[in-house]
C-alpha cells in the first residue's frame, strides 16, 4: 500500500500551501489551504460565527502564518459553494453550516488535530467548485493590521515601584 494522496492536485501538505492553487490555476480538489481556512473558521469545539480578525488569528495559531487574501477569497467561494460555511463580508460574519459541523466532528485532538480531521473528511466530499468570493476593497488589510496590532505587540517589561 502507498501513502495517502496529498490533499490537492499538486498541492503538498501544509507547508506548501502556494504551490498549485496560487500559481494562475485553482486545483479541482480540495487543498490543504480550503483545509486549513476550513479549520481556522471551524476551530471552536461549538463554532459560532467568527470575524475575519478572529479567522486570521485562529490560522495562524493553528499554521504559524496567515493566509494570503488571494488564498482566503479561493478558499471561502469554494467552502461556500459547497456547504460547508457561510460568510457575510458586509457583516464580518465566518460560520459553519450543518454539513461543516459534520466535517468539523471529526476533529478531536485539540489545535493541530485539524491537519489529520480534515483534509480527509474534505476529501469525502464532492470535487469543489471554484466560486469568486472577493472582499470589499481594503477590508483583508484592515483586518490583517488589526491583527498585528492586537498579536505583535512587544512585550512590556514589568515596572517596580520604588519606596
Amino acid at each position: 500500500m502507498g501513502r495517502p494522496e496529498p490533499v490537492g492536485a499538486g498541492v503538498q501538505a501544509v507547508g506548501d500551501r502556494h504551490a498549485a492553487a496560487y500559481a494562475g490555476r485553482v486545483s479541482s480538489r480540495w487543498t490543504s489551504t480550503d483545509a486549513w481556512v476550513f479549520a481556522a473558521i471551524a476551530h471552536d469545539p461549538d463554532p459560532g460565527a467568527q470575524t475575519l480578525v478572529r479567522v486570521l488569528t485562529i490560522a495562524d495559531g493553528i499554521n504559524h502564518s496567515i493566509p494570503t487574501e488571494e488564498e482566503f477569497t479561493t478558499s471561502v467561494g469554494r467552502l461556500r459553494r459547497a456547504g460547508l460555511i457561510g460568510a457575510d463580508a458586509d457583516a464580518d460574519r465566518y460560520w459553519v453550516t450543518d454539513a461543516g459541523r459534520d466535517v468539523r466532528r471529526r476533529w478531536r485532538h485539540g489545535l493541530f488535530g485539524w491537519i489529520e480531521a480534515i483534509p480527509p473528511a474534505l476529501r469525502r466530499q464532492d470535487a469543489p467548485e471554484d466560486a469568486p468570493w472577493p472582499l470589499p476593497e481594503g477590508v483583508y488589510e484592515a483586518a490583517v493590521r488589526q491583527y498585528h496590532a492586537a498579536w505583535h505587540r512587544p512585550a512590556r517589561r514589568p515596572t517596580h515601584k520604588q519606596e
